[in-house]
């Protein structure tokens, strides 16, 4: 998922699944982006990683038992 496709505005209206599937496509973007830049990855990457991981613990925090 490279930095000029779309992304969801409000992650927290995306079902349990789809939010593990696009954080795997970010990570795979953001592992991709390590290898072939120099420089590192992109900072939107990095941005969009960064916020998807907050929603993935905010959400396991929130779930029962947790």
């Amino acid at each position: 998922m490279s930095p000029d496709c779309d992304f969801p505005a409000e992650l927290s209206a995306l079902p349990l699944v789809e939010l593990q599937v696009l954080h795997s496509r970010v990570v795979c973007q953001l592992e991709h982006e390590y290898l072939v830049n120099t420089d590192g990855p992109h900072p939107v990457t990095q941005d969009r990683h960064e916020e998807l991981v907050a929603e993935l613990e905010a959400r396991r925090d929130a779930a029962p038992g947790a």
